[in-house]
């Protein structure tokens, strides 16, 4: 537990940080922890759509529901400012393609 008058913890950027940009994110679960795969690129190889992950993290499911926590209350913030984000049609069919297995 902690006492709201401790300092805050200081954060940093670890000597192996990387930033990735992702265009779609996918996330799955093990038996132990969810896994969200991040994606930028699609490509057609062969006549097929592949989708290219830059990078996977995997969190604890106790991470992964402060995560929630965190997005769902940007989310909200967004829609109290007037600033929905609308999901275009072509975004919302190429994150349904990549849910499939």
């Amino acid at each position: 537990m902690t006492d709201d008058t401790e300092k805050p913890i200081q954060k940093s950027r670890g000597f192996q940080f990387t930033k990735i940009y992702a265009t779609n994110v996918v996330a799955n679960e093990t038996d132990s922890d969810v896994r969200l795969y991040f994606f930028n690129e699609l490509l057609t190889i062969d006549g097929e759509k592949v989708a290219v992950a830059d990078g996977v993290a995997m969190l604890s499911k106790q991470a992964a529901m402060l995560l929630n926590e965190q997005l769902n209350k940007l989310v909200e913030g967004w829609k109290e400012r007037g600033q929905p984000v609308e999901i275009s049609a072509d975004r919302r069919k190429v994150f349904e393609q990549l849910m499939k297995e």
